[in-house]
């Protein structure tokens, strides 16, 4: 999948950096739509953490979810994730 990003991706580039929490669900065709699988999910006091991967299996994103109060239900497992442009960093 084709990323967009912010920042100028230097030349050999073969790994990008996205903090968990900024993933947010998205429909297939948004920008940076990355298609997932939910494998598992955690709680802690303050928020979520889903474990997903790609459909292939070949690659697992994580992705926090802050709770609004503590006793917050579990996110639904989204079709797709997506990171802003200026939220992705090329790593050398």
């Amino acid at each position: 999948s084709l990323l967009h990003l912010a920042a100028e991706v230097p030349e050999g580039c073969t790994a990008v950096g996205i903090r968990a929490h900024d993933f947010v669900p998205c429909d297939a065709g948004a920008p940076n739509a990355l298609p997932v699988a939910a494998l598992s999910s955690s709680e802690n006091p303050f928020d979520w953490n889903l474990i997903c991967t790609a459909p292939d299996g070949t690659a697992r994103l994580w992705w926090k979810v802050s709770k609004e109060t503590l006793a917050a239900p579990p996110p639904k497992a989204p079709a797709c994730l997506a990171a802003a442009p200026e939220n992705i960093m090329p790593l050398v």
